[in-house]
């Protein structure tokens, strides 16, 4: 793999992480924005669409920057189940996702104390583990 192309790929990573740890910091803050931000999702197929495309995004950017990772084959096997989740929901109609989100979703947000701390968490790993990792 070119190194602009890891490289690139390590930015993303990095920008995953930042938007989790954002996403916890506004579920701990406003968790009404919060919960609006994520019912959001499933909502039209536009946002369907566009959640799907930042998932493969960040899932092919965490294959690529695994092997400059720290936790690499955790990073790799990350990647692999986000793309293909990701490419499950494309091939499913987003009316479909929408339903499951309807039934899922208000649980999840329910938990906002509960899945805050783990965005936060996950969204610094993902930071730390590839900055460690390009040292």
């Amino acid at each position: 793999m070119p190194a602009f192309a890891q490289t690139i790929a390590a930015g993303i990573v990095v920008t995953a992480g930042l938007y989790l740890i954002a996403l916890a910091a506004v579920a701990l803050a406003r968790p009404v924005l919060a919960r609006r931000f994520l019912l959001g999702f499933t909502q039209t197929a536009a946002a369907h669409y566009t959640e799907m495309a930042a998932r493969i995004l960040v899932g092919l950017a965490l294959i690529v920057a695994s092997p400059r990772m720290l936790l690499s084959q955790f990073f790799l096997w990350f990647g692999v189940a986000l793309l293909a989740s990701s490419v499950l929901l494309l091939c499913l109609p987003w009316k479909w996702h929408r339903s499951m989100g309807e039934r899922v979703l208000p649980r999840l947000v329910g938990l906002l104390g509960v899945v805050s701390p783990v965005s936060l968490l996950l969204g610094g790993l993902l930071i730390a583990a590839t900055v460690a990792g390009a040292v």
